[in-house]
């Protein structure tokens, strides 16, 4: 429901950019795999993650890892999160954004798709806990963030100014 909303929200806003405003993606995953203990025994899984929106912003100011902000300007926001999952490299040459963190990301602006690893629960714990190693895929939409709406919101919502990348 909450997917349902933003989406229509994006899509419905008419509100004029700002001067202020910068370009955001905000990403939603489409398929999850990975692995699942159950019963003693490591099976494969598919999950539901389609409910979890993140985005992709410039770093501020007061954001954690401001002060490395020239070797990763951009960080990854679970939404409605101050604190970022992951900060990004991206290069002039390429439309490519290199996310480390809690796990891995990698994401095109070019085709707005992106993959994002979440490799803990397996190697690093005990085989009796609910934490599962996953890789997503899922595409990511351009959207403006107007400072004024940020505020109203809480600092890391997003301002639904929306466009779409091209058909898959």
């Amino acid at each position: 429901m909450r997917q349902f909303i933003a989406i229509f929200l994006m899509l419905t806003s008419l509100r004029v950019y700002s001067a202020q405003s910068e370009v955001s993606y905000v990403c939603t995953v489409e398929d999850s795999v990975g692995f699942i203990y159950e019963k003693g025994i490591w099976k494969v899984s598919q999950f539901d993650m389609s409910k979890d929106l993140f985005l992709i912003r410039k770093l501020k100011k007061n954001d954690p890892g401001f002060e490395n902000k020239k070797a990763k300007p951009y960080g990854v926001f679970a939404f409605h999160k101050k604190i970022p999952d992951m900060f990004c490299s991206t290069y002039e040459q390429t439309t490519m954004f290199l996310c480390s963190g809690l796990g891995d990301l990698k994401f095109s602006s070019e085709t707005g798709r992106f993959l994002r690893t979440y490799p803990f629960g397996y190697i690093d714990s005990d085989e009796d806990n609910n934490i599962s190693p996953k890789i997503m895929r899922g595409r990511c939409s351009v959207t403006k963030m107007d400072d004024q709406f940020r505020k109203s919101m809480g600092s890391d919502s997003i301002d639904f100014h929306h466009s779409s990348f091209g058909p898959e």
